[in-house]
């Protein structure tokens, strides 16, 4: 075999041989790092509801739902004033007794909310309950002229 013969199948082989392994290389998944602490998310409903705000006895409604806030929203409630800041998201917003506001959140039957939630309500709150997953700014009224 002449010279040439032999450079030309060494450079064959040697392609083949990197082919082959960039493609291994690429099908590899790295090791994930055995340090890092898994982080714990929260997941939200986030369907929306929108109706009038309404405080019967000590039970915070959005027409005939009764609100059941999550430990991680913060509500305070003062005369004809509410409010709520959500300690995840940062969102801060105050609501007024008898105006149209939007949240989110979804419709959850008295069995499916967790027990801290339950704590939260008022003895006074009857079902259906709205799940609050998010806050939005109350809706502006127009005004009639």
């Amino acid at each position: 075999m002449s010279l040439h013969a032999v450079v030309r199948t060494s450079i064959a082989w040697s392609s083949l041989v990197l082919m082959s392994l960039s493609i291994f290389a690429c099908g590899t998944t790295s090791i994930p790092n055995p340090t890092v602490t898994p982080q714990v998310m929260s997941t939200r409903l986030t369907a929306l509801a929108t109706g009038k705000l309404n405080l019967v006895d000590n039970c915070l409604r959005v027409d005939e739902y009764s609100l059941a806030f999550p430990s991680e929203f913060a509500v305070k409630i003062e005369k004809d004033t509410v409010k709520i800041v959500d300690a995840l998201t940062g969102d801060k917003v105050e609501w007024h007794i008898g105006e149209t506001v939007r949240l989110g959140g979804g419709e959850v039957p008295y069995q499916g909310l967790t027990e801290p939630v339950r704590q939260r309500l008022s003895t006074n709150c009857r079902g259906p309950y709205w799940l609050v997953g998010g806050l939005i700014h109350a809706i502006a009224t127009p005004t009639v002229r």
